[in-house]
């Protein structure tokens, strides 16, 4: 990826605590290896020269919209029809028939179950 300005100043920010931790370290085998490659770290980002940021992109104004017509408003359904006599208990057991027997609806007739 391109490097950016934001980037590069975390680099270099990464790069001068690390030094600062191998100054604060008082032993450590390869101390001076490490030290070494955060200096040489430093000096290759202070080449690199950060492109200039982008110009923040100017918006136009937007210009608001002309009203709309509005429809008409939809209809509303109709209600359903509404039956001419009242429905009652007597009317309900005679279009069902027969009521069924404890042992038509209470008998084990899945396979699961025998």
């Amino acid at each position: 990826g391109k490097a950016t300005a934001k980037g590069l100043a975390k680099a270099r920010k990464a790069c001068a605590k690390g030094l600062a931790a191998c100054d604060r370290v008082v032993a450590c085998e390869g101390l001076s290896v490490f030290r070494e490659r955060f200096r040489a770290a430093a000096t290759q980002l202070d080449a690199v020269v950060a492109p200039p940021a982008p110009a923040p992109k100017k918006k136009k104004p937007k210009q608001p919209e002309p009203p709309r017509k509005i429809d008409a408003a939809p209809s509303a359904p109709a209600p359903p029809p509404r039956p001419a006599s009242v429905i009652t208990t007597a009317d309900v057991r005679a279009a069902g028939g027969v009521a069924p027997k404890k042992s038509d609806w209470n008998s084990k007739d899945t396979w699961e179950e025998r």
